[in-house]
């Protein structure tokens, strides 16, 4: 009785914290052949993790939803993590306790998608920001296989399908509120209007996963692409321009998020360099006001602002075109 009360408990805590996207979590478990409560529970696990601490510290954990086979294949780590016999993805206290040693960042939890056994922990392999892409590349690899990092001390945790993000689920600190965000609709928004304004679409992705992360961790920025920056120069008051500008996508994510997140604007050109940081404009408003202002100036180009409360703006035509 007690374990049904908690049961109850927790698809209603789940339910609230995804609303209106809620249904869109079985179906994908569907169409990548995962238990609707394989999928559950480790929603449920992750979000308890995302407010849990240890010893005082947050805590940060990753889960592959797979067959284990394929992860061994790809992930051949002959030196595993122990773990607990019998251990399951709804014993998430006993997951909670584990998490210093399978954090997401170096290793992730094996789940069987059919029957939510843990079957053994994975160290990841070392890139330069392993916690942002090796879950991007997996699911790209495998892609009958999901993945959820949960964040260390941002409450929130990610959703990774078909090599990208797919699902941000957020606190967010203005509103006190969690919300499930669409990030694919959100990335493929953004490469719709980089296709029809002649912009190199592989800037996108970068973009759209450094705006999760800095409202992950209540920064704020606003990013400005134009296929050319020089019509907007007679607007700007103050500027840094780089020397050398460089493809965003070729850097790291955390280099690019230090060059953004810095007072003013950024800018970038149409080939996806960064050629200006630190902009302010002859406008007057916050952020959005800003971008509205400048891309109803200059209609090729289009803005992405991320607000220190963890909402993420679209502008485009001197429009605000989605909030999430």
């Amino acid at each position: 009785m007690k374990e049904a009360r908690q049961l109850a408990t927790d698809f209603s805590l789940l339910l609230h914290i995804t609303g209106k996207q809620f249904l869109k979590f079985p179906r994908l478990a569907s169409v990548k052949g995962i238990s609707n409560s394989v999928m559950f529970y480790s929603m449920i696990v992750c979000f308890k993790c995302s407010i849990s601490e240890e010893e005082g510290r947050p805590i940060s954990t990753g889960l592959v939803l797979s067959e284990y086979d394929s992860v061994h294949q790809l992930l051949p780590d002959d030196i595993e993590i122990p773990l607990p016999k019998h251990l399951h993805i709804r014993d998430w206290k006993r997951i909670r306790k584990l998490c210093g040693y399978v954090d997401g960042e170096n290793a992730a939890f094996i789940v069987d998608k059919s029957n939510g056994s843990i079957r053994g922990a994975k160290n990841l392999p070392t890139l330069p920001s392993r916690s942002q892409h090796f879950f991007s590349d997996m699911t790209q690899k495998l892609n009958n296989s999901i993945a959820f990092l949960v964040i260390r001390g941002c409450k929130s945790f990610r959703l990774y399908s078909d090599g990208r993000v797919a699902h941000q689920i957020i606190l967010l600190r203005k509103y006190g509120e969690w919300t499930s965000r669409d990030c694919g609709s959100f990335c493929d928004l953004l490469k719709t209007m980089a296709s029809s304004k002649n912009i190199d679409e592989t800037v996108i992705q970068p973009i759209a996963q450094a705006s999760l992360t800095i409202s992950e961790r209540g920064k704020g920025t606003q990013l400005l692409i134009l296929p050319d920056p020089n019509e907007l120069r007679h607007k700007i008051n103050k500027k840094v321009s780089l020397p050398n500008p460089c493809k965003v996508k070729d850097m790291s994510e955390e280099t690019l998020i230090r060059n953004v997140t810095e007072d003013g604007t950024s800018i970038l050109n149409k080939s996806g360099e960064l050629e200006i940081v630190e902009a302010k404009f002859d406008a007057t408003g916050g952020r959005v006001a800003s971008m509205i202002d400048m891309t109803n100036l200059a209609k090729d180009g289009f803005a992405v602002v991320v607000s220190v409360d963890g909402v993420i703006s679209v502008i485009e035509d001197g429009k605000l075109v989605i909030e999430i």
